[in-house]
């Protein structure tokens, strides 16, 4: 679809009217420049039949510690994969898979494997080569390597590849209601479809009949799915308790990994209710489980930072939905202590800070997700204008709405406001009816 439209900023630059102006190149200098941060103790020639997987898994460049942690579990997991348990923390957005994520859809099983040059350039070459080799020959790899590859491709929402490569579990015949790939199946399929009736079909026989992990993660998935879309409070509540009984608070860390996930998840159900003290109390438990694992073995780190980031991006939910502002901001400030590469966070800290009338810092919290780039960037940059706008400074509000455009030609929102904010540039004659006839297409081919 982009291929049809012009970008507004290779339209315009020509005049050379809409330049990068001082109050812009300001802003730009405030964005940070986040440090590098790679784990150099995996290497890719180390041994074992799956050697050859280890260059991806040494990856250089962008990620945080949530990133490099849950690559170098796997990595080590590949001979023993009665250990690669993880309860998947439905669309909780973390900094790896923000990587490489650009639409809901942008990477489909062909066009990831013949055009690696689509991918940032630090996942490049040999690396992303590695991970290509084990996706090919998939049929050919133990059962446990097999998971690995699947919670891999999973946690760079790469679900397209996901749903490909496990075609041979779509039956009715609930057969494979055991197989840990048949239920990352199942959300693969439902991060690209929604929850269509199949997917809330195949949920429930894996609650109903399932092994222990399995039932835990789809009651757990059901939970929200009923909470946010349902109206059955009979079974919200009943899946609640269903996953309290499955994650009985044993004296293994992973058992109380299972229960602090599991608690977060119930906690849902007082919440629709409105019954904001026991969300509180079921959270609180919730985070202090958490972090009794910090200083155990028997977890990995990236487990529990993950659910650090879910547990905390609730909490600054609930404050939100009681008019707590100030509560919420600080957890929003945590969520991007967790995790400073997830652009959605820096997005999030930003809109609080706007709430509260804070727009400097509000402006540099976008400009962080503006600099982390896909899939965030041109909400940031948007968002940014906007800020600049509310601060009177309407020719650096234009250029970061243009900058918007480029990383996302299709964006109406930035278009709507580009035909709407002030001439301050001396051609809004040109500006709004390059806006309009953007508008005009998108709305034409019903982007």
């Amino acid at each position: 679809m982009q291929a049809r439209f012009i970008s507004l900023a290779d339209r315009l630059a020509p005049k050379n009217y809409l330049r990068l102006g001082s109050a812009s190149e300001v802003m730009l200098e405030r964005i940070p420049r986040l440090s590098t941060v790679t784990d150099p103790s995996f290497s890719a020639k180390e041994g074992g039949s799956d050697g050859h997987l280890r260059a991806f898994f040494n990856l250089s460049g962008r990620g945080g510690s949530v990133a490099n942690q849950g690559l170098n579990y796997l990595a080590t997991q590949l001979s023993n994969s009665d250990q690669l348990w993880a309860i998947p923390q439905g669309s909780t957005p973390l900094g790896f898979r923000a990587r490489l994520v650009q639409t809901s859809r942008a990477f489909e099983y062909v066009p990831v494997l013949a055009n690696p040059e689509a991918l940032p350039t630090h996942l490049q070459g040999d690396a992303w080569q590695s991970l290509v080799e084990a996706t090919v020959n998939f049929s050919s790899l133990s059962a446990g390597t097999q998971e690995v590859i699947i919670a891999l491709l999973a946690k760079l929402s790469l679900y397209g590849v996901v749903e490909r490569l496990t075609t041979n579990l779509d039956n009715a015949s609930g057969e494979h209601v055991d197989d840990p790939l048949y239920l990352r199946r199942i959300i693969a399929v439902s991060k690209l479809n929604g929850f269509t009736p199949s997917v809330l079909t195949a949920l429930v026989g894996v609650v109903s009949n399932a092994r222990f992990d399995n039932r835990l993660s789809a009651s757990l998935l059901l939970i929200v799915y009923h909470g946010r879309f349902g109206r059955d409070k009979t079974m919200l509540r009943e899946l609640a308790q269903t996953a309290l009984e499955l994650a009985v608070h044993h004296s293994e860390p992973i058992d109380i990994l299972r229960r602090s996930i599991a608690l977060r998840g119930a906690s849902f159900v007082p919440m629709f209710a409105k019954d904001y003290s026991q969300v509180w109390r079921m959270l609180d438990e919730s985070f202090q489980l958490n972090e009794t694992l910090r200083a155990q073995r028997g977890v990995p780190g990236v487990f529990t930072d993950e659910n650090a980031f879910a547990l905390t991006e609730t909490a600054a939910n609930v404050a939100a939905m009681t008019g707590d502002v100030s509560t919420s901001l600080a957890y929003r400030k945590k969520l991007t202590g967790i995790d400073r590469w997830n652009g959605a966070a820096w997005i999030k800290l930003g809109a609080s800070y706007s709430l509260v009338g804070r727009s400097e810092e509000a402006l540099s919290a976008f400009s962080v997700a503006a600099s982390l780039g896909a899939p965030t960037s041109a909400e940031a940059l948007y968002l940014g204008a906007m800020c600049l706008h509310d601060m009177g400074e309407d020719r650096a509000a234009i250029d970061m709405l243009l900058a918007s455009l480029d990383a996302d030609p299709a964006g109406i929102s930035s278009l709507i406001a580009l035909r709407s904010l002030p001439d301050v540039v001396g051609k809004r004659h040109e500006l709004r009816a390059a806006a309009e006839n953007q508008i005009d297409l998108l709305r034409r081919y019903a982007v």
